[in-house]
């Protein structure tokens, strides 16, 4: 409670919904995107929206992991640049994604946005940043990848790099799968990585250095 009356002193924020669902047991509808491949319908719950005294809306995402885990997203108070990729290339889509259910149900077209996760063992700890016109693009750009590539059959299992600590793939070791799936499967990966069909979601998964 401390950490929280401290944070909504600091920003000047006040909650206006918490469990905000969209798409979800008719609190509001799905929010539909228009992708190049075609029309998506996402559904979720937003852990918390906020409203600061400037308008602008804050969404929070609470995690009871470690903050260190999330290395891909800036500390808050960091500034975002044209490299800050808030869909960890596809990994977690929250953020940006939570963000526009919730202008769409809280406010308009202009509403400045802000997405954070919250790591709650650890004070105030929150990740991510502003979502502004490009981070709303990236998040298309990703979601019509992964679409794209369901609707075509091309979306392969990429297991990930091999951890002797835990035996297992690093995307594939809190799978109730794992056990019984292929010891191969890196090696299956690694030929599908280079067909044409999934190139798309192998740039996504593993870019090229330099590259997004």
């Amino acid at each position: 409670m401390l950490a929280d009356d401290t944070y909504r002193a600091v920003h000047a924020a006040r909650p206006l919904d918490v469990e905000h669902g969209f798409g979800k047991d008719g609190q509001s509808p799905p929010l539909a995107l228009d992708l190049p491949g075609g029309q998506v319908e996402l559904a979720g719950y937003v852990d918390r929206i906020d409203r600061t005294v400037t308008g602008e809306l804050v969404v929070i995402d609470y995690k009871t992991g470690r903050s260190a885990n999330y290395y891909a997203f800036p500390p808050e108070g960091t500034d975002t640049d044209a490299a800050t990729d808030l869909t960890e290339q596809g990994r977690r889509l929250q953020l940006p994604l939570y963000a526009l259910a919730a202008r769409r149900d809280f406010g308009f077209a202009a509403t400045p946005l802000r997405a954070y996760y919250w790591f709650v063992d650890e004070g105030i700890a929150l990740r991510g940043g502003s979502i502004d016109e490009a981070a709303e693009q990236r998040l298309r750009d990703v979601l019509d990848v992964i679409a794209s590539g369901i609707r075509d059959g091309a979306f392969p299992a990429r297991p990930g790099d091999y951890s002797a600590w835990s035996r297992s793939f690093a995307n594939c070791q809190w799978c109730d799968f794992d056990r019984v799936c292929s010891q191969n499967r890196g090696k299956l990966w690694l030929r599908v990585h280079a067909s044409p069909r999934a190139q798309p979601y192998a740039a996504l998964a593993e870019p090229a250095p330099g590259q997004p």
